[in-house]
């Protein structure tokens, strides 16, 4: 190049800084994504946990599980939307199902981009703990 005393970068050096950025970008950002699901994970664990305790405190007072999230004690940890209950961030639509007088079954179901999180899925909890589904690694429960 012929330096004539000008300041600045020509568009090739301006081409080559956009690339390198773009090249930078498409490989940072799957990460970044696959780190903010993970993060996303505790809202699914911290909710079942609240509700499963909620569970116990009201099998300790009436001796029988409660069978319906439509409840005082778990409305002050989900949130009804639409018919359905969710997390409290929102990133998980909850529901209650096998409730029989000794046993529940809590499951945590991902929704918006959450869906993209397909190494850990939906979360289930029962009266005795985590109920990891098949395939669903151990670091699921603690992101």
């Amino acid at each position: 190049m012929h330096w004539n005393g000008s300041k600045g970068f020509s568009l090739l050096e301006l081409m080559i800084v956009v690339a390198i950025i773009g090249i930078v970008a498409a490989i940072a950002y799957p990460s970044y994504q696959t780190s903010v699901r993970t993060g996303h994970r505790a809202d699914a664990v911290s909710t079942l946990m609240a509700l499963q305790l909620a569970q116990e405190r009201s099998r300790a007072l009436n001796i029988t599980y409660l069978n319906n999230l439509n409840n005082a004690a778990f409305n002050r940890i989900v949130t009804p939307a639409g018919g359905n209950f969710v997390s409290p961030a929102g990133w998980y639509l909850i529901t209650l199902d096998q409730v029989t007088a000794g046993t529940f079954r809590f499951t945590a179901t991902p929704q918006g981009d959450q869906v993209n999180d397909v190494a850990c899925g939906a979360f289930q909890l029962t009266q005795n703990g985590p109920a990891p589904r098949a395939g669903q690694p151990a670091n699921c429960w603690t992101p």
